[in-house]
């Protein structure tokens, strides 16, 4: 009988699934994880794989060439290897029923047509397994054609790995690879001259009134043939009693006749069940916050990858330029003024959050500087004018300085020891003057919470020891903050390909050194100016 079952999975380390594994079960071999390094082994198991294949694109790097076993555990070795985020995802995994109307030879003529339209000539590597009926341990032998697929989800070329398969994540794609699957099998009944027909629809799409079989899979079928074999062993009255108490309590069940209306309101009227409800609200939208966190941040991670991995090593130099050192902020490349600025970033968020500690630092430490003019300047020597002078009947002008020296009748001398009191005081005061004023400016951007300010103040000498104290928090908000998620998936992106591509410039440059070096022990063979 015609049968149509597709079934699609997603193997990835999200789901706990490892693609190397999964293709060692298919293919009923013995497999290492080279991730993980566990060992696996499928190859003693009793039911066989009927036939093996595996299929890639003519145009491919030859490492993606699979002409054994081990090849292809290789193969998905390296797409875990090039996968390596923590959620990311390595191939589709399908299941498909055969047709038994078919041979081995048909079915597989089938599969290997499906793979080429949908998949390997879109630039897509994949391994698939047939599997034919095996006897239970009933003894039943079951008639269960059908195929492992594993489709990788990335694309490979002749230069070697590629982008991602946007397009097979589409569910109107998935639709016409489902039809596509009808439309092959169906095909080829009609060469073979086979009244029989599959059809990808569902019952109620194709028009038929029953309900529709529901594909057990290898657990539940395990469980199922669990359960007969204990039920052999129950005593017969058992058996029957247990079943004439399910069906009184079915009956019990049915008696009772309670309009839902009435236990949907009685539900909403009850403040425990509305409390539950809330709450039950505010989790689901706190998982869909972080599911959509996450969601973005693999996307900026892949897009930083990407863009980054294509590099040239001379945009990749542009790119580093001034990592690393105390260049000035205009002469550096994108990769540095970026950094610099997400730091300033995050130092900006951590003092806003924590303004009242920052604020009490800038105002003890500016205090002292205003207090030092304010006490200086009430040191100021006197103008000549205002210099003491005494007068004695018989002893005639007594003159006094500002500090305290004693000249007699001497009004000359004595003006020019003030007016040289002045001058020091003066220039003494000036580099008082300039201090506080810079910390009445900087007192001034904490009172008008002008954060940029504060942030560029922070970033002076005087203030590294406090710095140092801000250090870790403003590392947790650069790790935490949902603003600097662009910055961090380049600075990762940029983590995990800064050894290769620096080996890339360094080789470049030395091919760079040698074509100069060549092209000026060249001799000249132009015009004669003689």
């Amino acid at each position: 009988m015609a049968l149509y079952h597709m079934h699609v999975d997603i193997i990835g380390r999200s789901s706990g699934k490892s693609a190397v594994g999964s293709v060692g079960y298919q293919f009923r071999m013995n497999v290492v994880d080279e991730t993980t390094g566990e060992k696996m082994y499928y190859a003693k198991k009793p039911d066989k794989a009927i036939r093996l294949g595996f299929d890639c694109p003519k145009n491919c790097a030859e490492q993606f060439v699979c002409r054994t076993k081990k090849d292809v555990a290789n193969f998905w070795n390296e797409v875990q290897k090039k996968e390596n985020r923590k959620n990311s995802q390595f191939a589709r995994d399908f299941d498909i029923a055969l047709q038994s109307e078919f041979s081995v030879e048909q079915n597989q003529e089938c599969i290997e047509k499906w793979l080429y339209e949908n998949y390997t000539k879109r630039g897509l590597c994949s391994s698939y397994a047939i599997h034919g009926p095996h006897k239970n341990p009933d003894g039943i032998i079951n008639n269960n054609w059908h195929v492992h697929v594993m489709v990788a989800l990335r694309k490979v070329d002749q230069n070697g790995w590629a982008e991602k398969d946007r397009e097979g994540n589409d569910r109107e794609f998935l639709k016409k690879v489902r039809k596509s699957w009808a439309d092959i099998v169906n095909a080829k009944f009609k060469e073979l001259g086979i009244a029989e027909h599959i059809d990808e629809r569902t019952l109620e799409e194709q028009g038929i009134d029953r309900e529709p079989q529901q594909h057990k899979g290898p657990s539940k079928t395990a469980i199922e043939r669990k359960n007969k074999s204990v039920q052999k062993e129950i005593e017969p009255n058992k058996t029957a009693q247990k079943y004439r108490d399910k069906k009184q309590l079915q009956k019990e069940i049915e008696n009772i006749n309670i309009p839902e209306n009435a236990i949907i309101n009685e539900l909403k009227n009850d403040a425990e069940y509305r409390r539950l409800e809330e709450l039950r609200r505010q989790i689901f939208e706190e998982i869909e916050k972080k599911r959509l966190e996450e969601k973005q941040k693999n996307e900026e991670l892949e897009k930083a990858y990407n863009r980054i991995e294509s590099m040239t090593p001379k945009q990749w130099r542009e790119f580093m330029k001034g990592y690393g050192e105390n260049w000035n902020y205009d002469a550096c490349g994108e990769y540095t003024k970026m950094t610099r600025d997400a730091y300033d970033k995050a130092t900006a968020i951590y003092v806003e959050q924590n303004y009242e500690p920052v604020r009490k630092y800038f105002y003890d430490w500016a205090l002292p500087k205003v207090q030092a003019l304010k006490k200086y300047d009430n040191q100021n020597p006197k103008p000549w004018n205002d210099a003491k002078m005494d007068r004695g009947f018989f002893r005639g002008e007594d003159w006094y300085t500002s500090d305290g020296e004693h000249f007699g009748n001497d009004p000359v001398n004595a003006r020019c020891h003030q007016q040289q009191l002045r001058g020091t005081w003066t220039r003494e005061r000036e580099p008082l003057k300039k201090s506080a004023d810079d910390a009445r400016n900087q007192w001034k951007a904490v009172e008008e919470k002008n954060y940029p300010e504060i942030v560029s103040n922070l970033k002076r000498h005087e203030h590294h020891n406090f710095m140092e104290t801000l250090r870790d928090g403003i590392a947790k908000v650069f790790r935490e903050s949902p603003i600097l998620a662009p910055v961090r998936a380049v600075v990762g992106a940029v983590n995990k390909l800064r050894h290769r591509k620096d080996a890339e410039l360094s080789a470049w440059n030395q091919e760079q050194q040698e074509l100069r070096k060549n092209q000026k022990g060249q001799k000249y063979n132009g015009p004669s100016w003689s």
